[in-house]
């Protein structure tokens, strides 16, 4: 039997397209209420309109480039200020946006990728004012520090 995310708020980083699309449409399904982010705001509307199951979910989404610390601190506001809560967080933006090999990458291009596909784990880590996960975090040990887990290809973040 699968899990319940009956009245429960998640926060979907790149629900626009991708795991993230797939991941908000099962929690919608699965009864959850979904705070989307996406860099692209068409597919964006489209994931919450997929994800819309029952008219007593009222999901909400917003376009914006999660590498970017102040927009990740503004949709947390956001969010808390229209829910009063985050229950959960999946970070699934990421982004590979070409297939350049390793000499041929400069600076800029690095930093947007790393933005994108680590620093913003940890712009939603830090940010996260749900009490509910700290103490998840503290009770068990769990370590999210995403500049440390990389190196094994692996964040665990509930």
């Amino acid at each position: 039997m699968p899990p319940s995310f009956e009245n429960k708020l998640i926060l979907v980083t790149g629900g626009g397209s991708g795991i993230g699309r797939a991941t908000a449409i099962k929690l919608a399904s699965l009864g959850g209420t979904c705070a989307l982010q996406d860099v692209n705001s068409k597919t964006l509307k489209e994931t919450e309109s997929l994800c819309s199951t029952s008219q007593s979910q009222v999901h909400f989404s917003s376009a914006f480039d999660v590498s970017v610390t102040e927009r990740v601190n503004g949709f947390v506001d956001e969010v808390m200020a229209k829910y009063g809560r985050i229950d959960y967080v999946f970070n699934c933006a990421g982004i590979n946006p070409t297939s350049l090999k390793t000499e041929e990458i400069d600076d800029m291009y690095y930093d947007k990728i790393m933005g994108v596909n680590l620093k913003h784990v940890q712009h939603h880590t830090r940010r996260d004012p749900t009490p509910k996960v700290r103490r998840f975090i503290r009770e068990r040990g769990v370590d999210i520090r995403p500049w440390w887990n990389s190196r094994y290809g692996s964040v665990l973040r509930k």
